[in-house]
C-alpha cells in the first residue's frame, strides 16, 4: 500500500481505493468459491495469488472496450469487448481515428499522423486526465496538453440564494454540484466551471437580472463573457480559496513530487509520485480562472 499512500490528498485516491477494494473483494469471492472444490482443481490453490489475480484483472480491464453488439429484441446495445492486436497500441495525444462499423461487425483504426517504417504505431485513447490513464490503462503522459482534473463544487443548501442559482444552472443545463473539470490551460477554462463559479458569486440583484432575461445567460460560460468587475473577483476569490484548501491536503509539495520520482523507487510509487505532482501542478496554476 505505500504506493497509494503517494496519493493522499490526490484526486485518484478515490477511485485508486475503491478498484483495490472491488478487486479485494472479487478474489476473495472466488478464492472461497474454488476452495469448495479444491479436490478437482488443476492446480494448487496456494497458487491462486491475490497479486496474480490483480495483473490478471488489470491485463483484462486495462484491454477491453465497448463496441456495438445484436441484442435479443434487435438493434444494438453496447457490450465489452477484447480486440487483439489493436489493443496492443500505445497511448498518443491526438484525435480519435476508431471506429465501429456496424454493417460488417468490425473496428476500424485509422492511422492518427504518418508514421516512419520502423515506427512505433500509435493511437489515441481518447480525451482523457492523467487519473483516467493510471485508473484504467496503468500509465500517464508527463506534460500532456489534454490532461485535467476533476473538482468537487456544489452549491451550498444553505445559501439563502440556493433557489435562484440553482434554477439559473439548470437553465445552463450546469448542475448544482458534482465533479467540474479543470484544465491544465488555465487561460481557456471550461464554460461549466466558468458559469458555474461566476452563478455561485452571484448576488440577489445580479440572479433576477439573468433570470428575467434568458438571452444574457449565453456569456456566462464564455472567458469574454461580461459579468460585474464585483462577481469576477467574487468568483476568481472563491477559486483560489477551493484551490488552496485542497492544495493543504496534499503531504508534500510539486517540486518535492519531482525529486523523489527520481530516486530508485518502484514503478508503483514512482507512478503514483507523478500522478500527485500533476494534481499539484494543476491546482497551483488555477488561482482563479477568470483572467
Amino acid at each position: 500500500m505505500e504506493d497509494v499512500k503517494q496519493l493522499q490528498g490526490c484526486a485518484a485516491l478515490a477511485p485508486v481505493l475503491t478498484m483495490r477494494v472491488n478487486l479485494a473483494r472479487e478474489y476473495t469471492y472466488l478464492y472461497q468459491a474454488l476452495k469448495e472444490h479444491t479436490s478437482s482443481l488443476p492446480f494448487d490453490l496456494k497458487q491462486f495469488t491475490f497479486d496474480d489475480y490483480r495483473w490478471a484483472s488489470s491485463v483484462v480491464m486495462s484491454r477491453q472496450n465497448l463496441v456495438p453488439v445484436e441484442a435479443d429484441q434487435g438493434g444494438h446495445v453496447q457490450g465489452h469487448a477484447l480486440i487483439p492486436l489493436w489493443d496492443m497500441m500505445n497511448h498518443e495525444d491526438g484525435k480519435l481515428t476508431t471506429s465501429f462499423d456496424t454493417e460488417s461487425g468490425t473496428t476500424q483504426y485509422r492511422a492518427l499522423r504518418a508514421f516512419s517504417r520502423g515506427e512505433q504505431i500509435m493511437m489515441c485513447y481518447g480525451h482523457r486526465s492523467s487519473c483516467d490513464h493510471v485508473c484504467h490503462s496503468g500509465f500517464m503522459l508527463s506534460g500532456s496538453s489534454t490532461d485535467f482534473m476533476l473538482l468537487k463544487l456544489g452549491v451550498g443548501k444553505s445559501d439563502p440564494l440556493f433557489s435562484a442559482k440553482s434554477s439559473l444552472l439548470q437553465a445552463l443545463s450546469v448542475a448544482c454540484s458534482g465533479d467540474f473539470v479543470l484544465s491544465a490551460d488555465v487561460s481557456a477554462p471550461e464554460p461549466p466551471l466558468l458559469a458555474f463559479v461566476r452563478i455561485n458569486a452571484m448576488t440577489e440583484d445580479e440572479l433576477k437580472k439573468f433570470l428575467q432575461d434568458p438571452s444574457l445567460c449565453g456569456c456566462l460560460g464564455a472567458v469574454d463573457g461580461v459579468v460585474s468587475d464585483s462577481n469576477r473577483k467574487a468568483a476568481n476569490s472563491f477559486m483560489m480559496v477551493r484551490c488552496q484548501l485542497l492544495l493543504r491536503c496534499y503531504p508534500t509539495s510539486k517540486e518535492v513530487c519531482c525529486r523523489v520520482t527520481n530516486l530508485r523507487l518502484g514503478w508503483r510509487q514512482r507512478l503514483s509520485l507523478a500522478l500527485a505532482s500533476s494534481g499539484l501542478g494543476a491546482l497551483q496554476c488555477h488561482d482563479g480562472p477568470l483572467r
